[in-house]
């Protein structure tokens, strides 16, 4: 009878350890879509930030050439 119950313990201690263990999954699977999302969104805004930069650079370059013009 006890090792009835024991068996019956464990069991459910084996049943509990696998909900975990899919539980852990599905949040890993979670936490690397999420990581890749992020590695997508700072490689687009490094992009953003260089055409920024560029587009600053060009309007300094058009400001030099309207005040020249007018020399």
């Amino acid at each position: 009878m006890e090792l009835t119950k024991k068996g019956e313990e464990a069991s459910k201690g084996e049943e509990i350890v696998r909900n975990l263990n899919v539980k852990l999954t599905d949040a890993t699977d979670h936490v690397t879509k999420a990581n890749d999302r992020i590695a997508v969104l700072n490689q687009e805004n490094s992009s953003l930030r260089g055409k920024v930069e560029v587009a600053e650079q060009e309007k300094k370059t058009a400001n030099r050439w309207r005040g020249t013009r007018h020399v």
